[in-house]
């Protein structure tokens, strides 16, 4: 059971990771989409980025939703957040606008419920 919590959480913290991994690929993609003076409707969910950063999201719920019997409030704190990307994400996509504070702060939000857990 410890061994798997243990598992549980390092496959959280890695997603966790991942997820600001493609959200900073999707700047990356963003710029070079408005350098290009491209449509930018074309590339919603239609990049790298854009499909792994939203499959990372899913991932981790799923892989959080195994914790949820014993950690319900966090588990409901880290969707929270998660939802919270999402909004921001379509923002970044939608209205060409990136709140780096707003992004980081969710990140140091999802941090901080992955050591609660870890400290429980």
């Amino acid at each position: 059971m410890v061994i798997q919590r243990e598992l549980s959480l390092f496959r959280i913290k890695d997603l966790s990771n991942q997820i600001f991994d493609y959200l900073s690929l999707t700047f990356y993609d963003l710029e070079t989409q408005l350098d290009s003076k491209l449509d930018l409707t074309k590339i919603k969910l239609d990049t790298f980025s854009d499909k792994h950063f939203n499959g990372s999201i899913k991932d981790l719920l799923k892989e959080a939703d195994q914790i949820k019997g014993n950690f319900p409030e966090i588990f409901e704190q880290i969707k929270e957040t998660t939802n919270e990307l999402r909004l921001k994400f379509d923002q970044i996509i939608d209205k060409e606008y990136i709140d780096f504070t707003y992004i980081n702060k969710l990140r140091s939000d999802l941090n901080n419920y992955i050591e609660k857990i870890k400290f429980s």
